[in-house]
């Protein structure tokens, strides 16, 4: 009996002892960048550097946010958590096919908030696209059924000469048809190409002082003033928000961007602005600066958000039909 338990105990040390040593080679990975598809067990991350990598999903895998504040716990989320436009840091080990098995994805409750808003905007996007995708499936059956139409015609007039005259009226009358399924795709390529398309209906600044990205009454008065516009429909609104040179380039970062989810906040909750029809505010820092920094004057005013109301072309044309 222990002669017998020996075998059974080699046999699966053999069979399984190059697995474990599979398992041992895995590399353990941390990436870091944005999710841009997301799937039901993977999604798709884009690193800082443009690379990108399918992430998969496991029942293992935690969802945790990624604290600042240490003196509490995390907050614990879930899959559905992982939203279009979310900022990620992903721990886990790199696959022989070049995906990525999470073993922990982390983001901050900011990060978050902000993905909500990008993917609610998206979705009337993704709507839009599928409504067109229907249309290319018409134009293509079309297509389909005038190409089966000239085949049929081509083959009646190498079989019967004595009905050559007929057969040629029906394809000129299917050459009409294809011109005027060309024309419909002509117009169907520019209605998609204006989609990306934006015309500016308005736009403002709001200033703030040094190291802050509090709204002043004069920043709320602007504000009120644009959000009275960006009611009307079809309108998006951009939010670009800047830091002077003052202190740190980081640092600065960091504050414009703080600036630019302030007037995002104050327009969804004083003008009840949908999520949807808001761009992800972004903080450019130090860049762009308006104005010379090596003055008081100059940098109080790079201290500022840019607000643009957008006027998208393919919906506008739609309106108009």
């Amino acid at each position: 009996m222990q002669t017998t338990r020996l075998a059974t105990l080699m046999v699966l040390l053999l069979a399984f002892g190059p697995m474990a040593e599979a398992a041992k080679k895995q590399k353990k990975v941390t990436l870091e960048g944005i999710v841009v598809e997301r799937g039901v067990e993977q999604f798709l991350l884009q690193d800082l550097k443009g690379q990108r990598t399918i992430v998969e999903l496991t029942g293992a895998t935690k969802f945790e946010e990624k604290r600042s504040n240490f003196l509490r716990d995390r907050f614990l989320y879930g899959s559905h958590d992982v939203l279009r436009g979310l900022r990620v840091v992903v721990k886990g080990h790199a696959q022989q096919d070049g995906s990525l098995l999470a073993k922990a994805v982390r983001f901050t409750q900011h990060d978050l908030k902000m993905a909500r808003v990008i993917d609610a905007n998206l979705i009337p996007v993704d709507e839009r696209l599928g409504a067109l995708d229907e249309a290319d499936d018409w134009v293509a059956g079309e297509l389909d059924e005038l190409e089966g139409f000239s085949r049929q015609n081509r083959n009646r007039a190498e079989r019967a000469q004595n009905t050559a005259d007929g057969v040629s009226g029906r394809v000129d009358s299917l050459q009409g048809r294809l011109k005027t399924t060309e024309t419909r795709l002509g117009s169907l390529g520019a209605r998609v190409d204006a989609l990306d398309r934006y015309d500016i209906d308005g736009s403002g600044t709001v200033y703030f002082a040094a190291g802050s990205w509090v709204l002043t009454e004069e920043a709320k008065e602007a504000l009120n003033a644009l959000g009275t516009s960006a009611q009307r429909p079809g309108l998006i609104v951009e939010v670009r928000g800047f830091a002077s040179a003052d202190g740190d380039e980081n640092y600065n970062r960091r504050l414009s961007q703080k600036r630019a989810d302030a007037v995002v906040e104050y327009l969804i909750e004083t003008h009840d602005i949908p999520p949807r029809r808001l761009i992800r505010a972004h903080g450019f820092g130090e860049l762009a600066p308006v104005a010379d920094n090596s003055t008081p004057e100059g940098r109080e005013q790079n201290r500022r958000a840019e607000i643009r109301l957008l006027l998208n072309q393919g919906i506008q044309q739609a309106v108009s039909r």
